[in-house]
């Protein structure tokens, strides 16, 4: 009859362990939309034109790389007649175009931690 009974509610035969709910934690409106870690919400003004400064400088500086190295990859392309010459140019421009990136990367970096404001 107990077994039926546990069966009715939906239980199962193996007598399951019903843990009780976890408690809802509250947090700040921060946490709650996650907030990047590079970016936590308690940044003096200093601070936080710093790093958006240093946000904006990598990605306007990645997007003209990112053009020009563009450029650069097409004349260089068209500039070759052989086509097997052409698949084999492709690595070596890929691999400076993404070393060109991470020091662009690094740089900007080791600017904005030199020039960002020590926390007292």
């Amino acid at each position: 009859m107990e077994i039926g009974a546990a069966n009715a509610l939906g239980a199962s035969e193996t007598n399951e362990i019903i843990q009780p709910a976890k408690t809802a934690v509250r947090r700040n409106l921060a946490d709650h939309f996650a907030i990047p870690h590079d970016f936590p919400p308690d940044l003096s003004l200093k601070e936080a034109l710093v790093r958006v400064g240093g946000a904006l400088v990598r990605i306007c500086v990645g997007s003209l790389l990112f053009a020009l190295w563009g450029v650069a990859s097409a004349r260089v392309w068209n500039a070759i007649p052989n086509p097997l010459l052409r698949v084999l140019a492709l690595l070596p421009l890929l691999a400076v175009f993404l070393v060109a990136m991470t020091a662009v990367m690094l740089g900007v970096t080791a600017v904005v931690k030199k020039i960002s404001p020590k926390p007292s």
